[in-house]
């Protein structure tokens, strides 16, 4: 196939470059798909494109709904990492049940959940995602005591926090670093920004935690 490579990106070269190449697959990020979105589902000038995936950065649920809605193309959330490379997907079929996950384990892929202690989680508790692949990288380059940190055993430690339901559907939780302790309480911030992204007047959210000296940590809401 022929990749099409774009230096920098913008709605203007992008929607150029499809339509001069008439490409018919791309992965793109949130921000992207939020720049796209009138492109791609409102005016419908994009004609050459079938298959849309997101992935690398979490999508507003509201976004994510709309893309999944429309019949124009096929739209796919994916989750993974460079060291795993796809590890989850999740497709407009499944989105009918399981919107707020990020799908289902590829095909030869194993998605645990471990504590601090690399311990398997019970089933709905949060902890760190760990991903097997026949895709994964043999480890950092020179850099063996990065490699041993990161991996254990054959899982690659993402550094990610979610959870699996009963049906082995990966949901996210946000990043181990990104954590909010408040009161002794586990805030997540990605749980937190799912809940202000039902609210239709909420256009972009960014959530930090908050030096406290009576609870430690608040969690502190950016809202446009």
């Amino acid at each position: 196939a022929t990749l099409v490579l774009l230096e920098k990106f913008s709605a203007t070269t992008w929607s150029r470059a499809v339509e001069d190449q008439r490409v018919t697959f791309t992965i793109a990020v949130s921000s992207h798909l939020q720049v796209l979105e009138k492109l791609l589902l409102v005016e419908n000038k994009i004609k050459s494109i079938r298959r849309l995936v997101s992935s690398s950065a979490g999508i507003s649920l509201q976004l994510k709904k709309r893309y999944f809605d429309q019949n124009k193309f096929i739209f796919h959330e994916m989750y993974g990492a460079s060291e795993v490379a796809t590890a989850t997907d999740l497709n407009q079929k499944d989105a009918e049940t399981k919107i707020n996950s990020v799908g289902y384990p590829c095909e030869g892929v194993s998605v645990v959940i471990v504590d601090e202690n690399g311990r398997k989680c019970e089933q709905g508790d949060i902890g760190e995602i760990c991903v097997k692949s026949p895709h994964s990288s043999p480890g950092y380059f020179h850099n063996q005591d990065m490699t041993k940190a990161s991996w254990l055993k054959d899982y690659f430690r993402t550094g990610d926090l979610g959870f699996l339901d009963a049906d082995n559907y990966l949901f996210l939780a946000g990043r181990k670093n990104d954590l909010i302790i408040c009161g002794g309480l586990n805030v997540f911030p990605a749980q937190v920004l799912t809940a202000f992204s039902a609210e239709e007047v909420v256009g972009h959210i960014e959530i930090i935690g908050q030096p406290n000296q009576y609870l430690g940590e608040v969690v502190v809401c950016f809202v446009v």
